[in-house]
């Protein structure tokens, strides 16, 4: 197995070979360590340890939490002087670059510390990650295994107030898979801060959210599952990606179909009535920053960095669809009073009993397009009934056409999210 150099303080304990030469209470298979500066011998052997506590400390040129050990390494040799012996091991590298390191820092922190630059014994005992401290007794016998050693528990153990001195059970990790997933490095839970963006597939989950400001009340977590392209940049630039009805205060006002300027629109085929094309966003965040602004500032730069477009909200001409109505309308739809009452649905015989015009352009902005309709018939109240499947654009028409309404396309200033090819 290769040594990993790690530029920060990342430590689990890998055992294989060295699972069967140390094993603590055991005495371990004999070794020998070279190529030793600053100590009174060049090299040592199982054999000179014997009669003294020793203590190795294995380190690594891309250990920096190694290299900041030093001083406290250094302070426990002078503490133990009397009773054991410390000494650094270092994996010599091709460029000779370690023996430079531990020499500035030597030099630069009065260091009376010596340092083995010995390969050999790191193949000898196949440590994979650092820093690596072993400690053994006077006979041999491995007492001790850490990462770290403080000064009180070295004294205890020394002294015989206790047996042995190791690490809490390592946590296992593997370096080519993601952190903190199925446990690798620790519980899946233990992070942060977290976000995900994924391709959504057919059999996974369905939850599209209305707006962002769900995150304040989701402890800290905002997800939009199977949700097309265009949804996430909404969410991201807007706040929302979904109209309440007419009464909503950015109903015609703003648009939720983008606009795409771009040579390539191929990844925002996706739309809510088709399942391909579509993407799933996961965040969570600490419960301090979990407001609708940090969230879409945090969502505008996973997209960015991951989709690479230009993105403006602009104020543009955009379309809508006007519920407009002929005289025979007026005439036949004006409503003969009573209570008023909605009945039936969108799939079959939906009734509306004196209830506003714009009940009605309501419920057909609600269509699979998610189109914007205003009312603009001037019915003020109405009575009308449609046996007719309003999911269905042709049926909307042919219910519309037998009541003398219509449907028909207008432009209008609305904001807008407008995405470009990047610069």
């Amino acid at each position: 197995m290769k040594q990993l150099a790690l530029p920060f303080l990342l430590l689990f304990i890998s055992k294989s070979y060295a699972a069967d030469s140390l094993i603590i209470g055991k005495e371990t298979i004999p070794f020998e360590i070279k190529n030793i500066a600053h100590y009174s011998m060049t090299h040592i052997n199982t054999k000179n340890l014997r009669g003294k506590w020793v203590i190795l400390d294995f380190w690594s040129r891309g250990c920096t939490a190694c290299v900041a050990a030093f001083p406290e390494m250094n302070q426990l040799r002078k503490q133990f002087a009397d009773k054991a012996e410390l000494l650094l091991v270092a994996r010599e590298d091709r460029d000779h670059e370690v023996d430079s390191i531990y020499e500035k820092a030597r030099k630069f922190r009065n260091l009376d510390l010596p340092s083995a630059f010995d390969s050999v014994a790191f193949k000898r005992f196949d440590f994979t990650s650092v820093p690596q401290i072993l400690i053994f007794d006077e006979k041999g016998v491995l007492r001790g295994w850490v990462n770290h050693l403080f000064s009180q528990e070295l004294g205890d153990l020394i002294d015989g107030k206790r047996a042995t001195l190791v690490n809490p059970a390592a946590v296992a990790f593997d370096y080519k898979q993601p952190y903190l997933l199925n446990g690798n490095g620790g519980k899946d839970d233990s992070y942060e801060y977290r976000s995900i963006v994924a391709k959504w597939k057919k059999g996974m989950p369905f939850s599209p959210p209305g707006n962002i400001r769900v995150i304040e009340f989701n402890s800290g977590i905002f997800q939009a599952i199977g949700v097309p392209l265009t949804g996430l940049y909404n969410l991201a630039y807007l706040g929302f990606d979904l109209y309440t009805g007419s009464h909503d205060t950015n109903f015609a006002k703003v648009s939720l179909h983008p606009i795409l300027e771009m040579k390539d629109s191929g990844l925002f085929v996706g739309s809510m009535k088709v399942l391909e094309g579509r993407w799933s966003y996961s965040l969570a965040v600490p419960l301090d920053r979990a407001t609708a602004g940090n969230a879409m500032r945090i969502l505008q730069n996973d997209l960015n960095s991951y989709f690479a477009y230009s993105v403006k909200v602009e104020s543009r001409d955009c379309p809508y669809l006007a519920l407009v109505s002929s005289p025979i309308a007026r005439a036949n739809l004006t409503t003969k009073g009573g209570s008023p009452h909605l009945s039936g649905s969108v799939k079959a015989k939906l009734s509306l009993i004196n209830e506003p015009a714009t009940m009605l352009a309501d419920i057909l902005s609600f269509s699979p397009n998610r189109e914007i309709v205003l009312d603009e018939t001037e019915l003020g109240r109405i009575d009308i009934t449609m046996d007719e499947d309003l999911t269905n654009p042709s049926s909307v028409l042919n219910a519309l056409h037998e009541n003398g309404l219509d449907l028909v396309w207008r432009k209008k200033p609305m904001r807008v999210v407008v995405i470009k090819d990047a610069n």
